[in-house]
């Protein structure tokens, strides 16, 4: 999952529709936030920061997130400027803005895998696996067709296993940015990836906890 860590709403809309784009979950906090260790840091493949700007006092922002999570790389969108790499020089991952978001994206990931030593699009929960560069989820082998807002919200329980999502937290990380919450309806999504999941293997591959909050329905 991508922690996009920025203070500008335009900016995060953008860049969250092209991570959903690419069935990628993300979830953005201001810069404040992040450094109040204020979101659940072992979720998080990678922090990406695609502006600079003041009020993120770069140098100072980059030196205390490298210290206080060593284990999430920091990629940093800048235009290749001096005065931009100097303040970067902490990041793990330098990200020319030059390029287009779906090369930006892809060398990200690239890196990202490089540097945790495995690949970060590939997720396993016992018998339950989704990589994301591949058509489907399976279940014990078996592949589960899904459409990209069912998918995602599969991928972000996966992620999440064994703690139990609310509706609320699916609705805002999983639905396409600027969807109307009457047309992405999160009981609907989870009653359709139920639905197949009965098909295909005899039982939901998604339940149901206290507090309506939900849960991958794991042995």
């Amino acid at each position: 999952m991508i922690l996009i860590v920025c203070n500008q709403p335009d900016t995060i809309l953008f860049w969250r529709r092209h991570f959903f784009a690419r069935g990628l979950c993300s979830v953005a906090f201001s810069y404040r936030n992040v450094l109040a260790g204020n979101f659940e840091k072992h979720l998080y493949d990678i922090a990406f920061v695609p502006a600079l700007d003041d009020t993120a006092k770069p140098p100072r922002f980059l030196y205390s997130f490298r210290i206080r999570y060593p284990h999430i790389p920091i990629a940093v969108l800048h235009p290749g400027d001096e005065t931009h790499s100097r303040d970067a020089k902490d990041a793990t991952i330098h990200l020319d803005g030059n390029h287009t978001p779906h090369l930006l994206i892809g060398k990200m990931l690239f890196e990202a895998s490089t540097f945790h030593g495995r690949d970060i699009c590939d997720c396993v929960r016992g018998i339950v696996r989704d990589h994301l560069i591949k058509p489907h989820p399976t279940i014990c082998d078996t592949p589960l067709p899904l459409t990209p807002t069912e998918r995602m919200i599969f991928h972000y329980l996966l992620l999440s296993y064994p703690r139990a999502v609310t509706a609320r937290e699916l609705y805002r990380n999983c639905i396409k940015p600027g969807s109307s919450p009457h047309i992405n309806n999160i009981s609907s999504h989870i009653y359709r990836i139920n639905f197949k999941s009965r098909q295909l293997v005899g039982f939901p591959v998604i339940i149901k906890g206290s507090q309506s909050a939900y849960r991958l329905n794991l042995p």
